[in-house]
Order: structure tokens, then C-alpha cells, then sequence
């Protein structure tokens, strides 16, 4: 018999000892809620409805590759025409995700948004890895199973898949940088994950830049600021050379009432 088999098995008999079969039953409905929840709330919902925060990155992304204005509603529209639905939203990002985008905007509309949805899927998959490395716990474990089930449950995880939305990708990019920082390997890729990171998601992936410098990891942390930095001063001085005007339309969004987080 493989030995991996004999250790699985052992774990399973191992988890059904501490844990009560009690446990493992409510743990199985959870489950079963847990992968109803993700296709129903998630996956089903991005497959039949549009996922607005990717037609808006993509359009963006399309307008920034062809000269436009990404921060104007009128032209996101055009660029997809009647996919795009009425209520879609212009995004309040920097120009540096437009650039990191860019191999996403080459790509058609439909297999783009077939790719983003395997992408957050496939984030979500990773992420839940790195989690279960970080802890020591295995997967076939009763609290690796728990850690599983918890973080297929959380509301945000759907949300992302449901719309498009970055933060599953950016997740991933954070928690495979704290793995490499801890494990003392993979400096280089850290910095360039956390770099990545913080040109989607400044303001959420920052603090983990913040938590290294303060921690004594003043060089990684440095170095992810420089290089997230020069991504978004690069593609700036792109659209800036094409629109010279973007940033005023970019400071009316950021200012303007229907901005959700104006609200």
C-alpha cells in the first residue's frame, strides 16, 4: 500500500478520535453549506450575470492600452458596448493596475472574463494552501478541514468571484509573500508578489509593507515600495504623454457622490 495512502488514513482516524464523530458531522454539513454557497453565490452568478468589476478593469485596461481615458464612463461602455450593463461603475484604481492588466486586455472579452473567473477560483485554491502551510495544519486534518471550510465560507471570497473583483488575486499575492518572508526564502519573490500587490490594492496590501519595515525587514519592505511605485509612476507617465487630463477626471471620481465609498 502507498505510504502517503497509510498517512492519509491515519490522519482521517486520527481526527475522527479527537474530534468526536459529532464534530465531523457538523463539520460535513459546513461543508456541503460551504460548497453550495461558492457555486450557487459565486461561480453560478459570474457564469449567467456580468462580473461589473471586471468589465470595468477591462474596459480600463482596453482604453489604457488604446490611448483613452480609463477614469470616463462614456468610453468604458463603448469599448464593450451592450455586455456592459447601465449601472457599471468607473474605478477609482491607479494607472498601475491598468499596466499590470495589460495581457488580460489583449485577450477577447469573453475568454478575458473565462480566464479572470479560473484566476479567482484558482487564487482562493492557492490562498487556503499557503494558509494551511503557514499553520502546519494538513488538509485531511480535523482543524486543517475546519481552516478549509472557514475560509470557504467567508462572504468576501464569493463577493470577489461574484463581481470580478481583485482581492482574491491580491490575497494570494500578500499570503504567498509572507510565506517566502518567513521561511526565509524567496526574497526576491516576495518582493515582487507584495509589489504586485500593493499596485492593485495599495491601501490594503501597504500594510503588510508597513508590518516588514516596522518588524525590522526594512529592505523588503523598501524594495516592494519602490518597485509598486515605479509600476504606477511609469504607467501615470504613460497616460499622462496620451491624457494629459486623466488625473482631473480621476480626482472628480474620487470626489464624487456616487463613489461607493463616498456613500
Amino acid at each position: 500500500m502507498n505510504p502517503d495512502t497509510i498517512n492519509s488514513r491515519d490522519t482521517w482516524e486520527q481526527s475522527l478520535s479527537q474530534a468526536g464523530p459529532m464534530r465531523i458531522i457538523l463539520l460535513a454539513l459546513l461543508t456541503v453549506v460551504a460548497l453550495l454557497l461558492t457555486w450557487f453565490n459565486g461561480i453560478s452568478n459570474a457564469l449567467n450575470q456580468s462580473m461589473m468589476d471586471f468589465n470595468t478593469l477591462y474596459a480600463g485596461t482596453r482604453l489604457f492600452m488604446e490611448g483613452g481615458n480609463p477614469y470616463y464612463a462614456a468610453p468604458l461602455h463603448e469599448v464593450l458596448g451592450p455586455i456592459v450593463p447601465n449601472r457599471m461603475s468607473v474605478q477609482i484604481t491607479l494607472p498601475g493596475v491598468f499596466g499590470v492588466l495589460t495581457p488580460i486586455g489583449l485577450i477577447e472579452h469573453h475568454t478575458a472574463s473565462m480566464i479572470w473567473l479560473l484566476m479567482n477560483i484558482v487564487s482562493i485554491i492557492l490562498s487556503i494552501a499557503v494558509l494551511l502551510k503557514l499553520t502546519g495544519l494538513r488538509w485531511n486534518s480535523y482543524y486543517g478541514a475546519v481552516l478549509v471550510v472557514a475560509c470557504l465560507l467567508l462572504g468576501p471570497s464569493r463577493m470577489g468571484i461574484r463581481q470580478g473583483q481583485l482581492d482574491n488575486m491580491v490575497l494570494l499575492f500578500v499570503l504567498l509573500a509572507v510565506l517566502w518572508v518567513w521561511s526565509e526564502k524567496g526574497r526576491v519573490a516576495s518582493v515582487v508578489m507584495l509589489g504586485l500587490a500593493m499596485t492593485l490594492k495599495p491601501t490594503s496590501a501597504g500594510l503588510f509593507s508597513i508590518y516588514l519595515f516596522c518588524s525590522g525587514r526594512k529592505v523588503l519592505a523598501i524594495a516592494s515600495l519602490v518597485l509598486s511605485g515605479a509600476i504606477i509612476l511609469v504607467c501615470a507617465a504613460v497616460l499622462t504623454l496620451r491624457v494629459p487630463e486623466w488625473w482631473v477626471v480621476w480626482g472628480e471620481v474620487v470626489a464624487s457622490e456616487e463613489n461607493n465609498f463616498n456613500k
